[in-house]
């Protein structure tokens, strides 16, 4: 069985939670964890501050994030989404697109068309739509993992890739599971390792040859 995470997460109105396998679920709400951008006739560099994304904290090492969502098994426990929809009342506009940026420190507040390629980390953007929610629920189940690499604590923003969520219905929900440790961290572990070891073996040297006292 997989090593599910135990990770610290912060979110002010948006929903992480661990279920009982321990599973990082993050539930991106569709009507209410988006981008900012250019209004509902936004055309080009829509991309702009984020309007409350779900926030979550990951110390360093490589994360697998997959739909928290099986055609053959349901929901995860913790996850309440299965797609969303991206003009409710279009039959033709359910979707399963996502994205994670970094936190600018101020929920996002500063990231503007200029500097929106700094910050972003993965963007699904599978622009695929359909006209049932559960066929995009199991477009989004096949969709490949997405992995992230961290070489340091950072706080992250998750968010469903629009620029007008009053429109909208459901959400993604996700899987986050992982956490090695890169190259780095391991290099790091490996030198403490080995200097606690050479202390241990000085220590062991200079209490061999202490005097050995016999009682009689």
């Amino acid at each position: 069985m997989r090593n599910k995470l135990a990770l610290a997460f912060a979110s002010a109105t948006t929903m992480v939670s661990a279920n009982a396998a321990n599973a990082l679920i993050v539930n991106i709400s569709g009507t209410a964890n988006g981008e900012q951008t250019g209004g509902v006739n936004c055309v080009v560099a829509c991309e702009g501050p984020l309007i409350d994304p779900v926030q979550v904290t990951l110390g360093p090492g490589t994360y697998v994030i997959t739909d928290a969502y099986s055609p053959s098994t349901g929901l995860q426990a913790g996850a309440i989404y299965e797609a969303w929809n991206y003009e409710a009342g279009n039959p033709d506009a359910w979707a399963w697109h996502w994205k994670v940026l970094l936190d600018d420190g101020s929920d996002g507040s500063t990231i503007t068309p200029a500097n929106y390629a700094s910050y972003i980390l993965l963007d699904v953007d599978r622009t695929e739509s359909f006209t049932t929610e559960s066929a995009a629920a199991a477009f989004g189940a096949a969709t490949p993992a997405s992995t992230l690499s961290l070489n340091e604590t950072r706080t992250l923003d998750f968010v469903v890739n629009d620029y007008y969520l009053p429109d909208n219905a459901g959400g993604v929900s996700l899987d986050i599971t992982g956490g090695v440790p890169e190259t780095y961290s391991w290099v790091m572990m490996l030198i403490g390792v080995t200097a606690i070891g050479c202390v241990l073996r000085s220590r062991a040297r200079a209490f061999s040859t202490l005097p050995q006292h016999v009682s009689r």
